[in-house]
């Protein structure tokens, strides 16, 4: 990653190419509310500046009404789909709904700089590779764009094809097998995006610099503008591949034992990984961690489940990434032990 230089004196004008009628549309069902509340803490001034740009911005509450959990129907409906320190924890099929939202071409923005909502944040960023770490930084300043970042909550991304990095210091460290404070120097990436399938998904540490508060110091205005349309590489290999069955479901006692799932690729040829949930890396193990497969080739991926004390069933995805790791697979996986 390259470092942000604190410059004293530095003006830098942002352009942000929008078309218009680009819907923007935040997650009401996990707790997010705010977008119509002009107090210090609401993002009123923020659609106001969104919507300025091209942007349609709204909230799924204000789409249909009532909303207890993300539809896909919703998001046929929209461009940049925004979760923001999400109360609860997504069932297996809305996660599935946001791969197929983002491998479609949409952008997923999931803002997460709360310790306490860390592990709801996690479950979503985990499967793009993202992972939002317990560090609580107190103030966070980036000094090429103007933004003053406050309450972020740094970042750990795989492959990301863009990041905002900064160097600063944190004060407290909010660590439940860890109380009290310390004092830490280093380096945080507050904002970062991954290119999946034909979409993007983004991770912002932060979310306090774009409330009414703060939007219109220094230049977080820019800064936000920035962050809903970020420019990001094109993929230059498309993963084309069919999986039989889609999923796998497997019940099993005390037991190891084997599925498999077959592979058909309906591209050029290719090299894929597989990649095992790191916990459960000695539960789930694949017969061949690289498969090479030539263009309209079927192979059969096996894997071992063994017998887990740990958990009674675990969802979760194993996932086939192609050489290059811009595209990946998610194949979902549930296993309940007897």
């Amino acid at each position: 990653m390259k470092r942000l230089i604190s410059i004293s004196v530095l003006t830098i004008i942002l352009t942000f190419p929008v078309a218009s009628a680009q819907t923007v549309l935040f997650d009401s069902s996990s707790g997010f509310f705010g977008l119509e509340s002009d107090a210090r803490s609401g993002f009123m001034f923020l659609k106001f500046e969104l919507e300025k740009t091209g942007f349609s911005v709204t909230d799924t509450v204000g789409m249909r009404g009532n909303s207890l959990q993300i539809d896909g129907s919703d998001l046929k409906k929209v461009k940049v789909f925004v979760i923001v320190n999400p109360i609860r924890e997504l069932s297996f099929s809305e996660i599935d709904t946001l791969i197929d939202f983002v491998n479609k071409g949409g952008k997923l923005l999931i803002i997460c700089d709360n310790p306490r909502y860390i592990g709801n944040a996690n479950r979503i960023a985990g499967v793009f590779g993202g992972k939002f770490t317990n560090l609580y930084i107190e103030k966070t300043e980036i000094p090429y764009y103007g933004a003053e970042l406050k309450s972020s909550v740094p970042l750990q991304v795989e492959d990301a094809s863009f990041t905002v990095n900064v160097t600063t210091w944190a004060s407290k460290w909010f660590d439940p097998f860890k109380i009290g404070e310390e004092k830490y120097y280093g380096d945080y990436t507050v904002f970062a995006t991954k290119k999946v399938g034909k979409g993007v998904v983004a991770f912002l540490g932060d979310k306090d610099f774009m409330t009414n508060e703060n939007i219109y110091v220094a230049n977080n205005t820019d800064f936000a503008k920035f962050v809903f349309e970020i420019p990001v590489s094109k993929s230059k290999e498309m993963m084309k591949v069919k999986l039989y069955p889609k999923e796998i479901n497997v019940n099993i006692s005390n037991k190891p034992a084997i599925v498999s799932v077959m592979v058909q690729n309906i591209g050029s040829n290719q090299s894929l990984r597989v990649e095992v949930p790191h916990y459960l890396e000695s539960v789930i193990v694949p017969f061949e961690d690289q498969v090479n497969i030539s263009g309209g080739e079927k192979k059969i991926l096996r894997f071992i489940i063994r017998p887990y004390s740990d958990y009674r069933e675990i969802r979760d995805y194993i996932i086939l990434r192609n050489a290059g790791g811009v595209e990946k697979l998610y194949i979902p996986i549930r296993v309940v032990w007897k």
